[in-house]
Order: structure tokens, then sequence, then C-alpha cells
């Protein structure tokens, strides 16, 4: 039996999941595939974003099989992510990444947060606009701010680099696509991210040492964001030129699955 479905795919921690919808909502089928999680030195948490390609394409391989294993014979119509928050992907103005995605669980920035916290202090006391209350978030290693900072103080020739600094489902959707985006709901986990305003802060980049030019635009989550490019559809045995929707932070994302409705906090 055909049926038309969404496919979501949620890059997580450890693993990729893949995922079959039906139009009323109802869930056919899961796949996941494991990725590495790196530590090259105490503290710090790593992972290849190359990895997270191949555990997308092997879990949406185990899913279509499931779902065909089971009578159903799926036609993908629209493609929407999730993914693990906080991290950060480093790549050039082709996407290439500089070094391994840093990822949420990382503490190289332990060392730096007093004075970050101190420089934020300092802009809010001249500036008058961006706080820690505006920023939403703690100081705390592991976010995305924090570890640009890190990156900056340890491999500058990493950040000379850069084209684009984003999270990691965001990459993964970028290589999918070819166009570059991020949602709300990663883009206010940064540390970087006027919530009360609903933009980028030049003033907190200043201060974590990130380019304003290298953050992503932010688009409403349900938004399409691109096209399925060619070569990428042939690795993922889907058709090419399924819409891929910008998606969301997988905690976000998953207040959603819990029934959470708009207007409820």
């Amino acid at each position: 039996m055909s049926e038309e479905v969404s496919l979501g795919i949620d890059i997580g921690t450890g693993s990729t999941k893949a995922g079959l919808i039906s139009g009323d909502g109802t869930l056919l089928a899961v796949g996941r595939c494991a990725h590495e999680i790196t530590e090259p030195k105490p503290g710090w948490s790593e992972t290849d974003p190359a990895r997270w390609l191949v555990s997308t394409g092997q879990a949406v391989a185990k899913v279509l099989t499931m779902a065909e294993a089971s009578g159903i014979t799926p036609q993908v119509v629209s493609i929407g992510f999730s993914g693990q928050m906080h991290g950060v992907v480093v790549a050039d103005r082709n996407g290439e990444p500089q070094r391994p995605a840093v990822l949420w669980s990382d503490q190289r920035s332990q060392p730096d947060l007093d004075r970050l916290r101190a420089a934020l202090d300092t802009v809010s006391e001249t500036d008058g606009r961006t706080t820690l209350a505006t920023l939403a978030n703690p100081v705390v290693a592991g976010m995305a701010g924090p570890s640009v900072a890190a990156l900056r103080r340890d491999e500058p020739d990493v950040l000379r680099r850069a084209a684009a600094v984003m999270q990691p489902k965001d990459w993964v959707r970028w290589q999918l696509t070819g166009e570059l985006a991020t949602d709300p709901s990663d883009a206010s986990a940064t540390l970087l991210w006027h919530a009360s305003e609903d933009r980028w802060s030049s003033e907190a980049a200043e201060v974590f040492g990130v380019d304003p030019a290298w953050l992503p635009p932010v688009l409403p989550s349900a938004t399409p964001a691109g096209l399925l490019r060619d070569d990428m559809a042939a690795k993922l045995l889907l058709p090419a030129g399924i819409p891929v929707a910008v998606g969301a932070a997988d905690t976000a994302a998953a207040l959603l699955g819990a029934g959470l409705v708009p207007g409820e906090t």
C-alpha cells in the first residue's frame, strides 16, 4: 500500500534517528544509527560532522526498509529536522567543516566563563540593550558562545577560515539542500540571541569573538529551508526536490511532541 508520509530526522548526541509520520501524525516506523563521540582531551566532547551524514543515510535506509516490510510503500513528501542543542560546527563558504563539531557536553570553555560574564556585564552597563536576561540563558560551558570563545583562544586559525558557525542539525540540512538557516529555538540557546527582540545580538557576538557574518538567517521552524538536492537524494534513496523544513531544537520539538500547543508555556 502506497502512503504519503513525512520524514523526520533527528541529529542526536550519540545517534541519528529517522521517523516516518503519516498525514494524521501517526509515527509509522523509526530507524536509528549511532555516531561516534570523541574526547581528544579531558573535558572535550566532539563529533566529526561527516559522521552525521553517514548515520543519516543509514537511519533513513533502515526506516524505509522497515516501512516496506510492514506493507507500506512510503512516498516521502516532506522532510523535517530536530537536533541536539548548543553545539558548534565551524564551516567554510562551501560548507566544509574546519574541525570536528564541539558538542553541548564540551567543557573546554570553563576557564573563560568568569571573564565572559564580566564582559557581558560591562556591555550591559554601556549598551543598555543586551543583558544576561535578554540572552535568556546562563553563561555555562557547552553553550555556543563560550565554545567559540574557547576556539578563538586555542585555535584561531580555524576561525580565520570560518564563513559560518551553526548548530548540528543546521549543518546537515545545509548539506541536503545547499541552503543555510537556523530556527528561533536553536538560535535562542546559543547565548548569541537577543530573546526579547528576536535578533542576533551583535554585542554578545563581540564578547564571544563571533563575527556576526558567520551567523545563519533565522527562519520559522515550519518554513521550507530548501529542496533536497539531486546528489543527496541519491544517497538517501529518495526523490530529489522534496521540501525540507528548517526544523527545531530537540527539546522544543519534544515539547510539541508531548502535546504542548501554541500559547501554553
